[in-house]
């Protein structure tokens, strides 16, 4: 649960960036974010809320990219967990 909620903070933190930067057009694209990425989006957050307006937006579009958002982090868990099977299995062999 974690994890998810991470995803969910590093998601929102980029999007509060990306809203608050570029609030004239009020476009939101959801994207998977990489490793650096994820990283990056981290740094850079802040505790600075956004202005109403673009949460409001934010929260607007939230019905449309949801079912995405929920698929991409879905996805990365299957990846992370199959990829932490191997690297166990890995150690396992070597021992």
């Amino acid at each position: 649960m974690v994890g998810l909620l991470s995803w969910v903070a590093t998601i929102t933190a980029c999007m509060r960036k990306s809203l608050s930067r570029e609030a004239h057009s009020l476009k939101a694209v959801f994207n998977r974010l990489n490793v650096g990425e994820t990283r990056a989006a981290m740094e850079a957050a802040t505790d600075t809320p956004a202005p109403a307006a673009i949460e409001a937006r934010f929260q607007a579009l939230w019905p449309k990219h949801r079912d995405a958002l929920v698929a991409s982090l879905e996805a990365r868990r299957i990846e992370r967990t199959k990829n932490l099977e191997k690297t166990l299995s890995e150690r396992a062999e070597k021992k």
